[in-house]
């Protein structure tokens, strides 16, 4: 009987097709169980990445403090803009303030860090030709070392800084090293993370870079 296989009775062979079977049926039922959960959960999943999203647009754009509830704040104050590519399989998404006398935009920001890609937003604004803001999402950087880069006083040197090339060499921020201080551009770098804060000065100038082509593209305003 099962009973006595179980407990290890009858031929071996019995006993090892009985623990082979047994095995193979409890793995495809928590296996089903398992993925029953995962797709029954994956609209609440995708509406709390959707909203932890809006709150970062939202803070980049200085509007996380009001009476509205966040998703209704970012419908009726964020517009999605989408610009063609060379990929025909994808859009760059950006975002704008419906406000028309507003001009800052916020764009996404991508590119290799030192242990892997990093990814995040940045906030730029064409009156005052000045970036305002930088939130660093995803990465893989080393905690306490390049993982800093996530840290506020890390970001907030980027805030005032020029969103406008350098006529010189094109670059838009450059590392602060060696303890040569540029007001207009300069980041200080990471002590003991020089490969990642390389990684942020090239991934925040070539996406700088893509934006304004982009924009230029549309006709906007660009440098």
């Amino acid at each position: 009987t099962c009973r006595d296989l179980a407990a290890g009775h009858g031929s071996s062979l019995m006993v090892r097709a009985y623990t082979i079977c047994f095995t193979v049926v409890v793995t495809a039922l928590f296996g089903l169980v398992v993925s029953s959960l995962y797709h029954a959960l994956m609209p609440i999943r995708k509406r709390n990445e959707q909203r932890a999203k809006q709150r970062v647009l939202l803070g980049l754009f200085d509007l996380t403090h009001g009476p509205e509830d966040l998703s209704e704040r970012f419908k009726t104050s964020v517009a999605e803009m989408r610009a063609p590519t060379d990929r025909d399989d994808a859009d760059f998404v950006y975002y704008r303030l419906k406000d028309q006398a507003q001009r800052r935009f916020v764009f996404p920001i991508e590119g290799p860090g030192f242990w892997g890609p990093i990814r995040g937003y940045l906030a730029v604004d064409e009156l005052s030709n000045t970036i305002t803001g930088v939130a660093f999402l995803e990465h893989e950087e080393t905690p306490g070392l390049g993982g800093r880069i996530s840290e506020e006083w890390f970001c907030q040197q980027f805030v005032g800084k020029s969103c406008l090339p350098d006529e010189r060499d094109g670059r838009f921020i450059r590392l602060a090293l060696d303890g040569n201080q540029d007001p207009l551009r300069g980041i200080d770098a990471i002590t003991g993370a020089t490969g990642t804060s390389k990684g942020v000065e090239k991934l925040v100038n070539a996406s700088l870079a893509r934006f304004w082509r982009i924009r230029q593209t549309e006709g906007g305003a660009r440098p």
